[in-house]
Formats: C-alpha cells, structure tokens, sequence
C-alpha cells in the first residue's frame, strides 16, 4: 500500500471519512449485549458503551462531530485517541 500511496494509486481517507464510515458501522450493528468500543489511537473520534443500550448516543455524537463539520474537531494525527466519549 505504501508504494501505492507514493505513486498516487492510493488515496487515505480523510478524518470524516473515517467518522461516517464508524457511524455506519454503529447504525448498522444488530448486536445484543455487546461492549463496543473505537478507544484505539487509530480512530480519530472515540466512543465505548454497550449495544444495542447505547447506541443512540453513541450515533448522537458521531452525527454532532460529523454536522459540525469543522476540521479541527477530529484530533490532528499525534493526538489521536484523546477524544473519548464514554
């Protein structure tokens, strides 16, 4: 992927990318007593809580940071993984 990247064949996503892929994911999931969680310094947004009990605000707050569509709202690439919501 790497060299792919270098050559312009590859194109990383952009933070809101990676927030409405997550959100997808939240909306999507039929779980029953699952914990889940996106704490990993990968995610450029976190959240953690229990599904299906939590899942409207976890949707709640990825629909907020996604709406308000300010770039400095997701954490700059050295500080991913700071922002929680729990």
């Amino acid at each position: 992927m790497y060299k792919d990247w270098k050559a312009g064949k590859f194109k990383m996503i952009t933070p809101f990318e990676s927030l409405n892929e997550l959100l997808t994911i939240v909306k999507n999931s039929n779980f029953t007593h699952c914990f889940f969680s996106s704490m990993h310094a990968s995610n450029y947004f976190s959240i953690r809580g229990y599904l299906p009990e939590d899942k409207e605000k976890m949707i709640a707050a990825l629909e907020h940071i996604i709406e308000q569509g300010d770039p400095e709202l997701p954490p700059p690439e050295e500080m991913r993984g700071c922002n929680r919501i729990n």
